[in-house]
């Protein structure tokens, strides 16, 4: 963690109980714009996330997931198809995350009213990715910024 934080202890007390914890945790940090909930993640762990994904505004689901195949090609160096739906998403994750040699596994989703466009079904189906490719057993801390 950096220093740049001011008056956020107890945020910050409880975002590493949540990194230290012996099992998956999910975090999910809303507020107002423009208060800094990226900021708070990004500073302190920034240098631990396995996964970083950013919505973009104003976008549709196609143009989400393409973004979602093309930071997950660039993270992991790899040259994966577009993926065509969420399911398939999460699947190339679960399987990219599972080879990480990290022993805390940290996924932050940054944005996700733009990543969850209508019928999209994202949310949906990242809680069942989660079950259904055993993110549990990859010892993973989600954090997303939801406002």
């Amino acid at each position: 963690m950096k220093n740049n934080i001011v008056g956020r202890e107890l945020e910050i007390r409880k975002l590493n109980d949540v990194f230290n914890s012996d099992k998956s945790e999910f975090v999910a940090i809303y507020g107002r714009r423009r208060v800094g909930k990226t900021f708070l993640v990004r500073e302190m762990f920034a240098d631990k996330f396995t996964f970083e994904i950013s919505g973009i505004a104003n976008a549709k689901t196609k143009s989400q997931l393409l973004n979602f195949t093309l930071t997950m090609n660039q993270t992991f160096d790899r040259q994966l198809p577009p993926a065509v739906n969420w399911l398939t998403a999460f699947a190339q994750l679960s399987d990219l995350v599972s080879k990480s040699p990290a022993k805390r596994k940290v996924l932050f989703f940054d944005e996700i009213p733009w990543i969850d466009t209508p019928r999209s079904e994202f949310l949906e189906l990242l809680g069942f990715g989660a079950k259904r490719h055993c993110f549990d057993c990859l010892r993973l801390g989600y954090f997303v910024d939801y406002q």
